[in-house]
This record gives structure tokens, C-alpha cells and sequence, in this order.
């Protein structure tokens, strides 16, 4: 779904976050930042696979913090958002290629540098992603951050008004007439061919489910375990729709994690809040405990 909160992260120390550059196999080039662990062994490596809209730069926070806990994470930006943004990117841009070009470089790049298959903490489009290739299946484990399916009857009252408005109105006419569209409407320039990719699932019966061939047989066949988080107020991954994308992972028994406001003492979730240092924390070290025993139970 959309970057539709404010993403900047000034916070986060970046000692431990190198850049590096990612190739596609169509040649293209995605930037890329590794945050590596100082003066201790590495446990286990990440990779962040961001939502629609989103920037690497929203995962910088969490990516530092996994480092001090000697934990590898690589962040990286889709072709046409970001630090991605040469002209051709823009040009080739959409969620298939996404998910299946973008994020298996960032995967190839963990296996061949550092030989291991990495968790995957994938954000709201980023787990919708394990549907579209199996090329992201050889994976330790995936933590799902407001992944959803999101079929606008998952919204209701003004909610669904704005997500109907969205898809049929607002992304269909933005895409023909720029490319980017413009910042104002997510936060973040989008190629137009996500955005209409992005349109054409929204109006669908069934979301990508409909839209995409071999969908369902490849969440069915996706193994690893998942931890997915949905918080009370994600406007963008409202529960029912987070429980719609979990059970098409009948290949594996998802850890639901429904968090309501006792949970974490915290007035404001939202679609990015977990991904920030501030309520994140008070969840990473649930993340870090996923991702160690991801890591232990392969190496048995």
C-alpha cells in the first residue's frame, strides 16, 4: 500500500550503514545500504523488502538497531523510488518487476556475499511480494510488518471511499498524464507504471489474487515461518485484511501478532510506527528473538 505517513527517520545512527549498489537481472542498478555489525560476530542477516512508496531510508532506524545486536540488514530501494531513480528505472518500473526483479537481487546479493539465506522483514507490499515469485521463497523466515491484501472491501465508511478514489480515479489519471506522479498524492514520486499496476489490483474482484497467475499456488507453497504484525490503527492494513494475506500461506502456520494499544502503551501504531525507533522498540526484540531462532533452527 502507499507511503501514506511521514517516513523521515533523522534519528538513527549511520556508523554502521554502508552503501552499496544491487544489480537486477535485467541490468538494472539499485542502490542499496548494508548495515553491518561492529566488533562482534554476525548471527543472521535481513533484508527489508519495503511497501509501495516507500523509501530505504524509512528502515534505517531498525536496520542500525538490528546492527548493534549483530544482526547483518540490507535495505534497498525499488527501481524508481529513492536513490533508484535513473531514467530507465522509471521506465521499467512496476510491482511485478518489483518482486521479481528488484527484490531477488537484494537476496542474490545476502546468498553470494555473505553465503546465507536471509529473514526477510518485509512492510505491506513486501509481503505481498512472496506471491508473485517463488524466487523469494529461500528465505530462513519472514517477519510480515501490515502486509495485507488489500481489496477495498477490507475498508469501510470514508475509508473505503478513499481507497475506492485512489484506484479508480486518482492513480488511473495520474499515470497518463506523468511519470513520476506526483509526490503530493503518496509522499513519494511512483513510477506510473506501479501506479497502474497498483489501479488495475485495486479495482480487481480479488486484489493481485486475480490479477497475477500462480499467486495462490505460490503463498500455498511458501514454507518458512512468519511472524506477522497488524497494529489496531493501520489504516492502510486493517486486520481483516492482514488475516486475508495470511491465510494463503497454508504451507506454513503464520504467527498472528494483533497489536492493540494496551499492547504498547502507545496512542499511534500506524502503517510505518513499527519500522521507527519510537514504539518499534518496544517489538525488536521480538523481531531479533524471530530471526535467531529462524537462524538455529536451519543450522540443526
Amino acid at each position: 500500500m502507499a507511503n501514506l505517513e511521514n517516513t523521515e527517520h533523522p534519528e538513527t545512527d549511520l556508523s554502521v550503514a554502508h552503501p552499496v549498489t544491487l544489480w537486477a537481472q535485467d541490468g538494472q542498478a539499485l542502490a542499496a545500504t548494508c548495515f553491518e555489525p561492529h566488533a562482534q560476530p554476525v548471527l543472521a542477516n535481513v533484508v527489508f523488502l519495503p511497501g509501495i512508496g516507500v523509501p530505504q531510508r524509512v528502515f534505517r532506524a531498525l536496520g542500525c538497531w538490528l546492527a548493534s545486536e549483530g544482526i547483518r540488514a540490507l535495505s534497498f530501494d525499488y527501481r524508481g523510488l529513492g536513490r533508484s531513480t535513473a531514467a530507465r528505472a522509471f521506465a521499467s518500473a512496476s510491482l511485478s518487476v518489483w518482486a521479481t526483479q528488484d527484490a531477488p537481487a537484494a537476496l542474490d546479493y545476502v546468498r553470494t556475499r555473505f553465503d546465507d539465506d536471509p529473514v526477510l522483514i518485509a512492510h505491506s507490499f513486501g509481503g505481498q511480494a512472496l506471491g508473485l515469485t517463488s524466487d523469494l521463497h529461500r528465505v530462513r523466515g519472514a517477519i510480515l510488518v501490515g502486509a495485507q491484501l488489500a481489496h477495498p472491501h477490507h475498508w469501510h465508511g470514508l475509508d473505503r471511499l478513499r481507497v475506492e478514489l485512489l484506484w479508480r480515479v486518482l492513480l488511473p489519471l495520474a499515470h497518463r498524464l506523468s511519470n513520476p506522479i506526483p509526490r503530493w498524492m503518496i509522499g513519494e514520486p511512483l513510477p506510473a507504471g506501479v501506479a497502474r499496476e497498483w489501479s488495475h489490483w485495486g479495482r480487481s474482484g480479488d486484489w493481485l489474487l486475480s490479477c497475477v497467475p500462480g499467486a495462490r499456488e505460490r503463498y500455498a507453497a511458501f514454507s518458512a515461518p512468519i511472524l506477522s504484525y497488524g497494529a489496531w490503527d493501520d489504516k492502510v492494513a486493517p486486520p481483516s485484511a492482514v488475516n486475508a494475506l495470511l491465510d494463503c500461506f497454508t504451507g506454513t502456520r503464520p504467527t498472528r501478532v494483533a497489536l492493540q494499544r494496551a499492547d504498547l502503551a502507545t496512542p499511534r501504531v500506524g502503517h510505518f510506527g513499527l519500522l521507527r525507533s519510537t514504539p518499534g522498540r518496544l517489538v525488536w526484540p521480538d523481531f531479533k528473538r524471530f530471526v535467531l531462532e529462524c537462524q538455529a533452527c536451519r543450522v540443526q
